[in-house]
């Protein structure tokens, strides 16, 4: 077994590489377009490395460092303070599985897509209460995500593309099993600064979701210690010179789990690692589209308290449509998209019918209501309108309406009009019920 020294010097840029690790070949190679190196970290709009919250680590990646570095990009801001930055924590209270406490990456971007996402200062980081406050939501719907993409990462072409993202400033993230990895170091002549890589991954599950901002392609390891550093020796035995063959370019990856990782929060992954690990999520990477930040112009608000927010469909409507509009944290039908055929979306729990957030109240635990805001469409009926609560099948409700009413908002955030339902504050029934805004008629 080599010592440290001598496998730190087998690695990335120690040592000048012998004549046959530097030959190229057709399948070891990447187009001539893309720069050498780039690390988005550097960049005003990145977010800082942080410590994610409990199994938190999909909403980290994928909303506060991915979506949030995509949103302070488009709008030429920085993420140098709280208001300027993404809060995971919502996405997560919301979404975290009951059980294991994880929850899934598409689920926050589609939560993100129908809801927004808070700032980090209208829900600091990490959060042990749901957020409540109207203007919040209001404020979290400026930063929606507007589509997503999961690509494969298994070959050269993928591999590409990939790179091109990264070039063009559009973070990436994937996963891999974190239990069991292990973590070398690198020279301090490493050209991007980061002095760490990842020499394997666990041997099985669970997952790890991680950022990947940047790459280098001369960071390199001696993967089957023969001195040398190649990409076009097949080094796996099956007879191709393939993505798995690569032993040197890899991509400059942020773990959620903070500073005391790797280096500073980061290490190198090789790019070979998305050919050879198994775990069938670090076979793709995938990248969110911000949406324009369009003010809303028409808003439900409420202040409600019920004690199992899985267990509650919440729907406006108008008396002979009353399922007209409900908000995605409270149904029980499918979200718009379809799942697309990767692993990633088929398991996103949004895709599925029956209850898609995390059990536990909708409010305080001490029975205090919490104020909520969702989106309307812009034509939502005012003059007559209905609020249903029902519970999901086979279960109950047990909570009180404290308030609900239609909003008209103008272009800065301000209450132009409000259209409240009478009669409240009034108690849940266990089977739930309707509240009409002019029950007279």
């Amino acid at each position: 077994m080599k010592s440290l020294t001598a496998l730190a010097l087998s690695i990335g840029l120690a040592s000048t590489p012998s004549l046959s690790s530097c030959r190229s070949s057709t399948s070891g190679s990447i187009s001539g377009y893309l720069p050498q190196r780039v690390n988005l970290t550097t960049r005003p709009w990145f977010p800082p490395i942080v410590r994610q919250e409990s199994f938190s680590c999909a909403q980290h990646a994928g909303l506060y460092y991915t979506l949030g570095a995509e949103i302070a990009r488009s709008r030429s801001t920085t993420a140098s303070s709280p208001a300027l930055r993404l809060s995971p924590s919502h996405a997560y209270l919301l979404l975290a599985d009951s059980s294991s406490r994880r929850s899934h990456l598409i689920d926050g971007w589609i939560l993100a897509a129908d809801s927004g996402v808070p700032l980090e200062s209208d829900l600091p980081r990490p959060s042990p209460t749901l957020m409540s406050g109207f203007d919040k939501y209001r404020r979290a719907l400026l930063n929606r995500a507007q589509s997503w993409q999961v690509l494969p990462l298994t070959d050269e072409p993928s591999l590409n593309k990939a790179l091109q993202l990264l070039a063009d400033q559009h973070p990436l993230t994937t996963e891999f099993p974190i239990n069991g990895a292990k973590v070398l170091p690198l020279h301090a002549g490493t050209p991007s600064g980061c002095r760490a890589i990842v020499s394997s991954w666990g041997s099985s599950g669970p997952g790890h979701a991680i950022v990947y901002a940047g790459f280098d392609q001369s960071i390199g390891r001696d993967c089957n210690g023969d001195g040398q550093i190649t990409s076009d020796i097949d080094i796996t035995g099956d007879g191709l010179i393939t993505l798995a063959d690569r032993e040197r370019g890899a991509f400059l990856a942020v773990n959620p789990w903070g500073r005391s990782w790797g280096d500073r929060g980061m290490a190198w992954v090789l790019f070979r690692d998305h050919a050879i690990d198994r775990w069938p999520w670090s076979h793709y990477v995938a990248t969110v589209q911000p949406a324009p930040p369009r003010p809303p112009r028409t808003m439900l608000k409420m202040s409600l308290h019920c004690s199992d927010r899985s267990a509650l469909c919440i729907a406006a409507g108008t008396p002979d449509r009353p399922h007209l509009w409900h908000p995605l944290l409270f149904r029980s039908s499918p979200a718009p998209q379809q799942p697309g055929n990767n692993v990633w979306e088929a398991f996103a729990r949004l895709h599925h019918n029956g209850p898609h957030i995390s059990k536990g109240p909708l409010g305080s635990s001490s029975g205090q209501p919490v104020e909520l805001g969702f989106l309307l469409p812009d034509n939502f009926p005012t003059t007559r309108w209905s609020l249903s609560l029902s519970p999901i099948n086979g279960t109950h409700l047990s909570g009180q309406l404290h308030a609900a009413s239609i909003v008209h908002l103008s272009s800065d955030g301000r209450i132009t009009r409000e259209f409240p339902l009478p009669n409240l504050p009034a108690k849940l029934p266990p089977l739930g019920t309707t509240w009409l805004s002019n029950p007279s008629r």
